[in-house]
């Protein structure tokens, strides 16, 4: 799913794409990077931005949804059990 993501915003130009390279050898994967332009876009936005993007997707694209949850929830779950201070909705309590 992430990779899915990375294609889309590649495709918008929002992300550049690179042949990726260990020891000056090309491995046949595609590396991702975040252009200047890309990340100043993001920094402009506000987390209530954020908020309302995923509410949008969450209730109008609910395949893709599901998709990003089964992704996301056992990174989080493995954060949890790593971190027993973790609380996503408690932000200052993530180191």
């Amino acid at each position: 799913m992430i990779d899915l993501v990375k294609d889309g915003l590649a495709a918008r130009d929002l992300l550049d794409r690179r042949p990726e390279r260990r020891f000056r050898l090309d491995t046949g994967r595609i590396e991702y990077v975040l252009p200047e332009v890309t990340a100043q876009l993001a920094g402009e936005r506000s987390p209530e931005d954020i908020e309302r993007l995923l509410d949008t997707a969450e209730s109008t694209r609910p395949e893709l949804w599901e998709l990003l949850e089964r992704e996301i929830d056992p990174t989080v779950s493995a954060r949890r059990a790593t971190d027993g201070c973790y609380n996503p909705y408690n932000y200052g309590s993530v180191p």
